[in-house]
């Protein structure tokens, strides 16, 4: 009775301790990401009101727009992150299985990161097996999301040497292996790296910056995707060497010319668009005033709802080629207009 009382109060107190740790750690999680947030918001804040200066000649405001675009697209990568972890861990997360050509996203990693490498003085290569197959069916976004990441991280730690980006494939399986001569993880550090709203030490996430979800969130997704990530290889000061594997199932070289060319593909579909009367119902006035403005350039005829009953009503008594639709409005949302639209027997595309 007395050993039973024992483990059970040995069985709280891991229990507390493993609550008051992971409180610790979203506590940490949660200042650092404020910070994360709120460094790309501020520049693209300042830069704003420096764009409005009309003193500012065209050379600095094509500089400051480079600087709004890369740090919305920073805030951007953060908040999917966030939105992703959230989906993993409520098992909501979909994948798609298309055929892609792995040489090519490679291409695109290497090309999304290669100033950065060169603004650090490192050295970015690329080594791509002769055997690495042509064509191969999953989901490439997911992947690439995945080496990005990889990579990325590999750019941040390393502040002299090389990043090496190597993709190699055998019968049933496909490798992406990320190797660096960076700062290296050391020992006491390794087994927390997987781990969520971690970083390896506190020290890095002050230094280097990040919100400790991505090496989280990509073991996640290979997993999902029927794979592993591992670390190799690591040594304090000395490099880290990850890997990626992920199974295979091969596509035909048909299927990632198409994949390859859809890109181009899509700079044609402005032209399809030409003519068309084009719903948009929004309650939010700016996504109002850039979707005008984008798709005005592609001579499509614009019209506008504030809100789900305005919407409905105008998809009712007029005619449209598409429909877009907010989710999210007050009063109706995009969920229960599309309902009624529906009910109405109108059959106009709603996305």
């Amino acid at each position: 009775m007395i050993d039973q009382q024992k483990r059970l109060n040995e069985e709280l107190r891991n229990a507390r301790e493993k609550a008051e740790r992971a409180s610790r750690m979203k506590s940490h999680f949660l200042a650092n990401m404020s910070h994360e947030i709120r460094t790309p918001l501020g520049a693209i804040l300042g830069f704003t009101e420096l764009l409005a200066d009309p003193s500012t000649d065209e050379g600095e405001r094509a500089e400051f727009l480079g600087v709004i675009a890369r740090n919305g697209k920073s805030l951007s990568r953060i908040v999917d992150d966030v939105l992703d972890l959230s989906k993993v861990e409520a098992g909501l997360l979909s994948f798609e299985k298309t055929p892609f050509c792995p040489r090519t996203l490679v291409s695109d990693v290497t090309t999304m990161f290669s100033e950065r490498a060169r603004r650090k003085g490192i050295e970015l290569e690329t080594i791509i097996s002769d055997d690495i197959a042509s064509s191969v069916v999953s989901d490439p976004s997911r992947i690439r999301q995945i080496v990005s990441n990889l990579v990325s991280n590999a750019v941040k730690f390393t502040n002299d040497g090389f990043v090496k980006l190597r993709a190699e494939s055998s019968d049933s399986e496909m490798r992406f292996i990320i190797e660096d001569t960076g700062i290296g993880i050391g020992p006491k550090h390794l087994n927390n790296l997987f781990q969520p709203f971690v970083q390896g030490e506190e020290s890095l996430s002050r230094k280097y910056g990040g919100t400790g979800l991505g090496l989280y969130l990509s073991r996640k997704l290979a997993e999902a995707l029927g794979g592993s990530l591992e670390i190799s290889r690591t040594q304090e000061n000395s490099g880290t060497t990850v890997t990626l594997c992920l199974p295979m199932q091969m596509g035909t070289v048909q299927e990632a010319s198409d994949w390859i060319n859809e890109s181009t593909l899509n700079n044609h579909q402005n032209q399809a668009l030409k003519d068309l009367r084009i719903l948009v119902v929004d309650d939010a006035a700016d996504n109002r005033l850039l979707i005008s403005r984008m798709l005005a350039k592609s001579g499509a005829q614009i019209e506008f709802a504030t809100n789900g009953p305005e919407g409905v009503d105008r998809a009712s008594t007029q005619s449209f080629d598409l429909i877009l639709m907010d989710l999210q409005m007050p009063d109706m949302d995009g969920f229960e207009a599309t309902e009624r639209i529906r009910k109405k027997a109108i059959k106009t595309p709603i996305v």
